[in-house]
């Protein structure tokens, strides 16, 4: 016995427009980039929203609460122009009362309309929003079944990846998607407007941050990983190492007279040139990681005998060296000069050969050739003596451990004056690209120095039979949809916003139509960054890609 009979059919692709119940229509400001797309309902929707992110623009969506009156509404307004574009919700709610669409007031009628906006005022003109006229123009469009996806209605100034700045965000649109299998029907419609990227049901990314040649897609994520303290500074990526080196070398290849004509060939003299500089600049300020043998030693002091036979006429004074390990960081305290005559007992003619120890620690040897008595033992050889006659003012015994205070003191003289502040005239002396990262405070906070609004609004369409409350969950449900498609998805400065329409013409199971609709926004999201061209100065998806 067949259970089922012909109500068990495979779930198909189907046009949204085939819904029944429902019209779509957009209007769009090309030249401002800005538009009005409009969900209508022609016998009133059961509906129900949820509200997600930290900067929503949202019209009458109290209505929506399960507990309210309001039991259906006439449309759902999705509009660009941030909380200006709730001016066309009004346009709608116009022109629906004039077809006598609504709630019934005696010989009134009140269209039950509500919205939500997003920020596209950084992509076309600032200073012109979807209005009332724009509403009805929607309205008008819908019912004469004009309806485009892509650069078309509230799609028309959307883009993602964002983090960064416009000058490093993509083009994106209005996108959807439906499927059905002869009696279940359900669709999705999504503006999508993200300060994160967009990405595939694979899991790839589809749109979103570029690089900084605009010529990869590389994402907010790698972005995100390297701003989690406040005064950090996001990580440069080994992508964008290679990206800021090649537009620096070709600026400085193009710039030079010299240029061999060969773009590419100029290009790696450039990039070897500038590593070349580095290494010089840097090189001055490398300390020395093994202490010279003694023949270098013996060596050095014959070439400075002069300097040491004048260092013996001075007065007797100790010198006090440690010589610290490779990875130590030598100080002030570390270094000591302390004036000390020599013993009663050793005469001029008496001079001391000091042998360096192999191991780093602390020798004491006074320029008359006394020997400190407080000193600790080294573990290595003792100390040896040895007498030599009285024209010992040259001293070239004791000359190398002068040597060495001399290289220490300059080390100590490099090291203090290498502070902070000369640490930030060298940052700033760095290449131009690395500007891209360099954040104020306040908008560390915000993740970002160029972000505002970026709500992706949406509205799933269906004809299950669904309650208020119901509806109002499912909503909820279906921003798990967002978080698939969305990465990072709801971040603060977002007020992703999904409402829920049902006609509720056949009955369903609402955790497996749950699952359903949530798998229809994901791809309508897709669609969304597949659907969109390039405008506006921003790439599209497809042109990326395409590369």
């Amino acid at each position: 016995m067949d259970l089922y009979g012909d109500a068990f059919m495979k779930l198909k692709k189907i046009d949204i427009r085939e819904i029944d119940g429902f019209r779509l229509g957009n209007a769009e400001n090309t030249e401002a980039g800005t538009g009005v797309t409009v969900i209508i309902a022609d016998e009133g929707a059961v509906a129900g929203v949820d509200v997600r992110g930290g900067g929503p623009a949202t019209r009458e969506t109290d209505l929506l609460r399960s507990e309210n009156t309001v039991s259906k509404i006439n449309a759902v307004v999705l509009s660009g122009g941030s909380a200006f574009g709730l001016e066309a919700a009004s346009g709608v709610m116009r022109a629906l009362a004039e077809k006598g669409a609504g709630f019934k007031v005696g010989d009134l009628s009140i269209p039950i309309v509500t919205g939500a906006s997003l920020f596209d005022l950084e992509v076309g003109r600032n200073d012109v929003f979807p209005d009332v006229n724009m509403g009805r123009e929607a309205v008008r469009n819908a019912y004469d079944g004009t309806f485009e996806t892509g650069n078309h209605g509230a799609g028309t100034g959307t883009s993602v990846g964002k983090i960064l700045g416009m000058d490093r965000a993509m083009k994106t649109g209005l996108g959807t998607f439906a499927c059905g299998d002869g009696i279940i029907e359900v669709g999705a419609i999504a503006a999508v407007n993200a300060c994160a990227d967009v990405y595939s049901g694979a899991g790839n990314i589809i749109s979103g941050l570029l690089s900084p040649d605009r010529t990869e897609i590389m994402g907010t994520v790698k972005v995100l990983k390297g701003m989690i303290h406040p005064d950090s500074e996001p990580d440069i990526e080994l992508s964008d190492i290679k990206h800021l080196a090649a537009e620096e070398a070709k600026k400085k290849s193009l710039s030079e007279e010299t240029s061999s004509g060969n773009e590419k060939e100029d290009i790696a003299k450039a990039l070897m040139a500038s590593y070349l500089q580095e290494q010089a600049e840097t090189k001055p300020l490398q300390t020395a990681e093994e202490t010279p043998s003694l023949p270098e030693q013996e060596e050095t002091a014959e070439q400075n005998e002069p300097e040491a036979a004048e260092l013996a006429d001075t007065p007797s004074e100790e010198v006090s060296v440690y010589i610290p390990d490779d990875n130590e960081t030598i100080t002030q305290e570390d270094v000591s000069f302390e004036p000390q005559y020599a013993d009663d007992e050793q005469t001029a003619d008496e001079t001391i050969t000091a042998e360096i120890p192999e191991n780093d620690e602390p020798v004491s040897v006074s320029e008359d050739g006394s020997e400190n008595e407080s000193e600790p033992e080294s573990e290595g050889e003792p100390v040896e003596t040895e007498e030599e006659p009285a024209q010992a003012p040259d001293i070239i015994e004791i000359t190398p451990i002068q040597q060495e205070e001399i290289r220490e003191q300059e080390e100590l003289q490099i090291e203090e004056t290498f502070d902070e502040p000369d640490r930030e005239e060298e940052e700033e002396e760095i290449p131009p690209e690395e500007d891209e990262f360099e954040l104020s405070e306040e908008d560390k906070a915000d993740f970002g120095y160029d972000i505002t609004f970026n709500t992706t609004i949406s509205c799933v369409i269906t004809n299950a039979i669904i309650t208020k409350s119901q509806a109002n969950k499912l909503a909820s449900i279906l921003h798990d949809a967002y978080a698939r498609a969305i990465k990072p998805v709801h971040m603060t400065l977002d007020g992703d916003t999904v409402f829920v329409m049902s006609t509720c013409t056949q009955e369903v199971n609402f955790d497996a139509f749950a699952a359903l609709a949530t798998d229809v926004l994901q791809y309508a999201i897709i669609d969304g960054a597949h659907s969109a061209e390039s405008a506006y100065g921003l790439p599209a998806s497809r042109d990326i890609i395409r590369k």
